[in-house]
């Protein structure tokens, strides 16, 4: 069966998809162990409400921002219970470093228990997959 092999930022695997089945999404642990997970999740309100929220945490910790600096490509894992169980940069783009890792963790960690299932989610575990447009002066 062909796979689909995606890597975090420290070259670790992530999400497997198989060529085969479409709706087959495996997220793979930093421990190893892979987990049948679905996308089926969302923040409480809306993107653009988490948007917002890690706008204003950037601006607390950085100042006032304005241009767009670049993309952080992020994946969170829940747990059964919708409580965060790993936060992980899949990719940088535009930022040669990891100087804004750490924020966006702890932004995103911020946000536990405003999270909910969408209606149609049917696996117990579920991931988020997102960018965080990183603004500076």
């Amino acid at each position: 069966m062909k796979e689909d092999v995606t890597y975090d930022i420290d070259g670790n695997p992530l999400c497997i998809v198989y060529e085969e089945k479409f709706d087959s999404l495996v997220y793979v642990r930093l421990d190893g162990r892979k987990l049948d997970v679905e996308r089926e999740i969302q923040f409480h309100r809306g993107q653009p409400l988490l948007s917002a929220k890690i706008d204003s945490l950037f601006r607390d910790a950085y100042g006032e921002t304005n241009e767009l600096t670049g993309l952080l490509v992020f994946c969170i894992l829940f747990d059964e219970q919708l409580n965060m169980d790993e936060v992980r940069i899949e990719k940088r783009i535009g930022i040669p470093d990891d100087q804004y890792d750490d924020f966006i963790r702890t932004a995103l960690q911020s946000t536990q228990g405003k999270w909910e299932k969408r209606e149609r989610a049917t696996s117990k575990r579920l991931i988020y997959q997102g960018v965080y447009r990183v603004k500076t002066s």
